[in-house]
C-alpha cells in the first residue's frame, strides 16, 4: 500500500502542472485612456505601473532559470491590451535575413488564452528579421514596435481588446516563448511542453489601478502663499502630490494629510493643502501618472492684469470647454464660475460631468466656484465638498495686484435664517472692516443674485447682504458688481434706476432707488473679462454665442 502511494504521488509531480504550478500575474486596468509613442522605447509612465512577468526558466526544464533577463510589461485600458517586452542579451543578437525562417532568429511568440471558453486562443509570434506569424488574429488587428541595442532588444505592442475574444476579469491565461538563437535557448514563462497547452498557461488577474486619477486634479482656494488641489483615484490609497517651482529640476513629494496632522492611509477623494508658497510664481505638479499641470500664485503687489466670470452653465460642459478654451480667457490671470454650473445635484459624480471635469481637464489656472440657486437643488454638499473642500463656505475674500475680491452666497430664497446664512453675513461685516477691503485699489462684488435696489429682487439672502453693505457704508466703495442667473445680459449703472437688458420682458424696467455702485449680469454660459489697469477698469461683455455685446470703462473710487 505505502509503495503504490509513493508511485501514484511520484507520476502526478512528474506532470508539468505539478512541477512548478501555474504562475499568475496582477495586469492593472486604467480608467482612462492611455497615450502611448509606438517606439519599443518603454518611457511612457504607464509602464511604471504595469503588470510584471520576469521570472523565466529554459523552455521544458523549469528547474533551470533562463540565462539573460526577460521581462514583460502588461497593462490595459478601456480599449487596448498594451504588452511590452524587454529582453537583454550577453551575446550577439541573431536578426538574421528578411528571407530567413521567423522561427530561425531571435524571436517572441506569445499566446493568450480563456479558462472560460477553451476553443479560442490568440497567437503572436514576431522575430527580429521583421516577420510575424498570427492565428485567429490579423496582422493588421494590432499595432507594434521593436527597438534593437548592442544589449537587447524592445518591443511595444497594441492589441485591441476586441481582438481577444471574450474574458472575465479573472480568467485570461498567458505564456510567452523567447527564443534566443545566438545560444539555442528557448525560455518560458510557464512549464509548458509545447507551446500550444493553455491548461497550463499562467493567469493574468485583471485589476484595477487604486491610485489611478479619474476625476480632476482642479486648484481651489488658491492665495498669495498657498493653494488646495484636489483629485479622485479609481480606489483609496493615500494622496500624494509631486511639486515644484517652474524651472526647478527636481519634483519634491507632498503627502496628504488628515486635519488632526496624520498620513492620509486611504480615500478615493483626495485634498492636498499646499503652504508656505512664494507670492507670483508658478508651480507644476502632477499626481504620479499623467500630464504635468501648473498653477500661478497671487500677487500682493499692485499691478496690472485681468480676470474672467461666467456663470448660469447647467451641465453643458461642452459650452463649459469653449469658454475654456477661448482666446478671450486666453490671458486671464484666474476665473470666478459664479453659479447654476449644474442644474441639480444627485451626488458629487454629477458634478464631475456637469462642470469640474471639464475644468480640470482645460483650466491650469486659479478657478473660484461659488454657489447659484441650483447649487442648493437635490443634494448640495458635493458641490461644497469640490470646491470648498477646507473650508465648506461658499463665500470669501482675497486680493490680487492691489485689487480686493469679496465673493458671496446669494442661497435659494430658503436660507435667510440659517446657521450657515448667519456666519456668512458676520464674515461679510468682518470683510467690510478689514484693511483689505478698505485699502484696495479696486473692490470687485461677485454674488450669483444681481442686485438691482435695496429691497428684495432677487432673494432674501441678497437683499441682506445689501443691507449690510449700506450699514457699514461700504456699497459707495463697490467699484463693480457681477452676477449672473437672469439668464440674460443686464446692465444697471452707478446711480440709474432704469435697467438695460437683452431680455425685453425686463428691458427697459425702473428701480426706484439707484444703486451706488454698477451692476453687470452676466448672459447664460456668455463670459465677463475685466482688465484692471492702474486708474480703471476696462470691461468685455460676450453673449453666450461668444459675441462682443458691450465695452464699459470704471475709474476707481478710491
Amino acid at each position: 500500500m505505502k509503495k503504490s502511494l509513493i508511485a501514484v504521488l511520484t507520476v502526478l509531480f512528474a506532470l508539468p502542472q505539478f512541477v512548478t504550478g501555474a504562475p499568475s500575474a496582477e495586469i492593472p486596468c486604467f480608467v482612462n485612456p492611455l497615450s502611448i509613442k509606438l517606439d519599443g522605447i518603454l518611457n511612457e509612465p504607464f509602464w511604471q505601473k504595469a503588470g510584471k512577468i520576469d521570472s523565466f526558466h529554459r523552455f521544458r526544464h523549469p528547474e533551470t532559470p533562463a540565462k539573460s533577463p526577460s521581462q514583460v510589461l502588461m497593462c490595459f485600458d478601456s480599449e487596448n491590451l498594451y504588452v511590452a517586452l524587454n529582453f537583454k542579451e550577453t551575446v550577439k543578437i541573431t536578426q538574421g535575413k528578411a528571407t530567413d525562417s521567423l522561427w530561425k532568429n531571435d524571436h517572441a511568440d506569445m499566446i493568450f488564452s480563456s479558462i472560460a471558453d477553451k476553443d479560442w486562443y490568440r497567437q503572436i509570434a514576431f522575430s527580429l528579421n521583421g516577420k510575424s506569424y498570427e492565428e485567429f488574429i490579423g496582422k493588421d488587428d494590432y499595432r507594434k514596435a521593436i527597438r534593437i541595442e548592442k544589449k537587447g532588444w524592445s518591443a511595444e505592442l497594441v492589441i485591441p481588446r476586441r481582438c481577444l475574444g471574450k474574458f472575465s476579469a479573472h480568467d485570461l491565461r498567458f505564456n510567452i516563448l523567447r527564443k534566443r538563437a545566438g545560444v539555442r535557448e528557448t525560455q518560458s514563462w510557464c512549464n509548458v511542453t509545447w507551446a500550444l497547452e493553455p491548461a497550463n498557461f499562467g493567469t493574468l488577474h485583471i485589476t484595477m489601478v487604486p491610485d489611478e486619477v479619474v476625476h480632476g486634479p482642479w486648484n481651489s482656494s488658491v492665495t498669495s502663499t498657498s493653494a488646495v488641489i484636489s483629485w479622485e483615484t479609481a480606489g483609496a490609497c493615500p494622496g500624494k502630490l509631486f511639486i515644484r517651482k517652474k524651472g526647478e529640476k527636481e519634483f519634491r513629494s507632498v503627502a496628504v494629510e488628515t486635519r488632526s496632522g496624520v498620513a492620509d492611509g486611504g480615500a478615493k477623494l483626495h485634498h492636498l493643502l499646499l503652504q508656505n508658497l512664494t507670492p507670483g510664481t508658478i508651480y507644476e505638479y502632477h499626481t504620479g501618472l499623467g500630464p504635468i499641470r501648473t498653477f500661478r500664485t497671487l500677487e500682493t503687489t499692485p499691478g496690472e492684469f485681468s480676470f474672467a466670470f461666467t456663470s448660469d452653465i447647467h451641465c453643458n460642459s461642452a459650452k463649459l470647454k469653449e469658454i475654456l478654451r477661448s482666446s478671450a480667457l486666453s490671458k486671464v490671470d484666474f476665473l470666478f464660475l459664479g453659479g447654476d454650473l449644474i442644474t441639480g445635484i444627485s451626488g458629487r459624480y454629477s458634478c464631475y460631468a456637469a462642470f469640474l471635469d471639464t475644468l480640470g481637464a482645460n483650466w491650469s489656472k486659479a478657478a473660484y466656484c461659488f454657489r447659484g440657486n441650483h447649487e442648493y437643488r437635490g443634494f448640495p454638499e458635493p458641490f461644497m465638498e469640490l470646491t470648498a473642500p477646507l473650508t465648506g463656505k461658499s463665500y470669501g475674500i482675497f486680493s490680487h495686484k492691489g485689487v480686493c475680491f469679496l465673493y458671496l452666497d446669494s442661497g435659494d430664497g430658503k436660507m435667510l435664517n440659517t446657521l450657515y446664512m448667519q456666519e456668512q453675513f458676520k464674515f461679510l461685516e468682518s470683510a467690510l472692516k478689514s484693511r483689505e477691503f478698505k485699502n484696495a485699489r479696486f473692490r470687485v462684488l461677485l454674488v450669483h443674485h444681481p442686485m438691482f435696489e435695496e429691497k428684495k429682487w432677487g432673494s432674501p439672502e441678497q437683499a441682506q447682504i445689501y443691507a449690510l453693505l449700506k450699514k457699514h457704508k461700504a456699497a459707495e466703495k463697490i467699484d463693480l458688481m457681477l452676477a449672473g442667473h437672469l439668464h440674460s445680459y443686464n446692465r444697471l449703472l452707478t446711480g440709474e434706476t432704469k435697467l438695460h437688458s437683452t431680455n425685453p420682458n425686463i428691458n427697459g424696467r425702473v428701480f426706484k432707488s439707484p444703486l451706488p455702485f454698477p451692476v453687470l449680469v452676466n448672459d447664460v454660459s456668455g463670459t465677463i473679462v475685466v482688465k484692471a489697469g492702474t486708474k480703471s477698469l476696462e470691461v468685455t461683455v460676450r453673449n453666450r454665442d461668444a459675441k462682443v455685446i458691450d465695452k464699459l470703462s470704471f475709474k476707481s473710487r478710491k
